[in-house]
C-alpha cells in the first residue's frame, strides 16, 4: 500500500456507501433485519428507517472512511512514506476486508454509537442526533441498534464476493482484472 493508494481506495469506499445505489442496498438489508427486533413498532420502523438510515449513512460513512483518520490511511507510516509500488488485487480487496472488520469491533462500535450521539468537541462536530427532531428517541435507536445495523451490513458485504474488485478498479484502474469473479 501507498498513501495514495489507501487514500483512493478509502475515499471510493466512502463514495460508495453515500452513493444513492448503496444506500438504497443498505436499507433493503436493514429494514428486515431490524424493525423485526421492534415487535411493537414494526409497521413505524418500516415506514420510518429507510429515511433515517439515508440521513445517518450520509453523515456516518464519510466520516468511518475518512483517508486522513488515523485508522484508515492516517496511520504511522503509510502516508508520507518513501516507498511507492502498485497495489495488487489481493491487497486491495484485503484492505477492503480489513476496514470491514474493524467497523464491527466492539471498541469502534462502541466509538460509533459515542460520536453519532454526542459528536467530537475536540474536531467541533455535533452528534448526528442533535440535528434530529427528536434526540433522545435519536440516540435511543443509536445505542440499541447501532451494532446489529453494522453487523447486519458486514455480513451482508462479506457474502458478496463481486462489489470488492469493482470498488479497487474504481479507485485504481486495472487493480483486478476484470474476470477474477
Amino acid at each position: 500500500w501507498t498513501c495514495e493508494s489507501c487514500t483512493a481506495v478509502v475515499s471510493t469506499l466512502a463514495e460508495y456507501m453515500t452513493s444513492e445505489e448503496s444506500i438504497q442496498s443498505q436499507v433493503e438489508i436493514l429494514v428486515p433485519e431490524i424493525c423485526p427486533l421492534i415487535p411493537d413498532a414494526v409497521e413505524d420502523c418500516e415506514a420510518l428507517l429507510p429515511g433515517f438510515w439515508t440521513r445517518l449513512a450520509l453523515t456516518l460513512w464519510p466520516k468511518v472512511y475518512g483517508p486522513e483518520e488515523d485508522y484508515m490511511c492516517g496511520v504511522t507510516g503509510l502516508c508520507g512514506g518513501p516507498v511507492t509500488r502498485s497495489l495488487s488485487c489481493e491487497e486491495c480487496l484485503a484492505g477492503i476486508r480489513g476496514t470491514q472488520d474493524f467497523i464491527v469491533s466492539p471498541d469502534v462500535i462502541e466509538g460509533i454509537k459515542y460520536w453519532l450521539v454526542n459528536g467530537d468537541e475536540d474536531e467541533g462536530e455535533d452528534g448526528f442526533c442533535s440535528t434530529d427532531e427528536d434526540p433522545e428517541e435519536c440516540a435511543g435507536f443509536i445505542y440499541t441498534f447501532m451494532e446489529p445495523i453494522l453487523e447486519a451490513l458486514y455480513f451482508a458485504a462479506i457474502a458478496d464476493d463481486t462489489k470488492g474488485p469493482v470498488l479497487c478498479n474504481q479507485a485504481i484502474p486495472g487493480t483486478c482484472p476484470a474476470n477474477i469473479f
